[in-house]
């Protein structure tokens, strides 16, 4: 069993045990949590309220992305508008071997995963501080955990996923919501919440 500790109850430690997350990861995500809650009390990366329960809905909920990983066999994911680094930073964490391409518009934001990134040695992560429309890469395997309104989404993934490519959107539906071919729906429950979570892969094909 591994020992986590109080912020984590019984159901986080079964999904590390679930993904087989080793000790020393563990021990980076606490790192990353640790440090990122000593930042949010300056800069704001996460609600306030969120941070008694960030284990929850934040590491929990960037968790369930490794079932798609996992699924697809990706080696290359591309995170956009990842915030604090959620998911980026967790399964770059998660899968040593995956490379992680985090896209961050907000400066405050990008500094802070870097500076993550040297803690933690997560040399797999390619950050990019810009707007994602600006990026003239196409990307094929691609995830929105924040997302607006459907219209702004389907324009951000006409710039940057290439034709055919993944995109994993975190939804609170299992509802087709951008008009892309459906291909998985991943449901899971944030423990201590009752509203069921959706991450819905989709081709980028009409």
């Amino acid at each position: 069993m591994v020992n986590v500790s109080r912020e984590t109850d019984s159901i986080i430690v079964q999904e590390f045990e679930k993904y087989r997350i080793s000790l020393d990861k563990l021990e980076k995500l606490q790192k990353f949590i640790y440090f990122l809650t000593e930042q949010n009390k300056n800069h704001q990366f996460v609600s306030r309220n969120d941070v008694p329960t960030i284990w929850k809905r934040h590491v929990y909920d960037s968790i369930q992305l490794m079932f798609h990983v996992k699924h697809y066999n990706i080696e290359r994911l591309t995170d956009i508008g990842s915030g604090a680094g959620f998911p980026g930073v967790i399964v770059s964490v998660l899968n040593p071997h995956l490379t992680v391409n985090i896209i961050e518009r907000k400066q405050k934001r990008c500094t802070f995963i870097h500076s993550v990134i040297n803690q933690l040695d997560l040399f797999n992560i390619n950050l990019y501080c810009r707007n994602a429309q600006e990026i003239k890469e196409k990307f094929n395997n691609v995830v929105f955990r924040a997302v607006g309104n459907s219209e702004y989404l389907n324009k951000i993934i006409d710039s940057v996923v290439a034709d055919n490519g993944l995109v994993f959107v975190y939804q609170n539906s299992s509802e087709n919501l951008i008009g892309l071919s459906m291909d998985l729906c991943f449901d899971y429950i944030i423990p201590g919440e009752n509203n069921t979570r959706y991450i819905v892969s989709y081709y980028n094909s009409k």
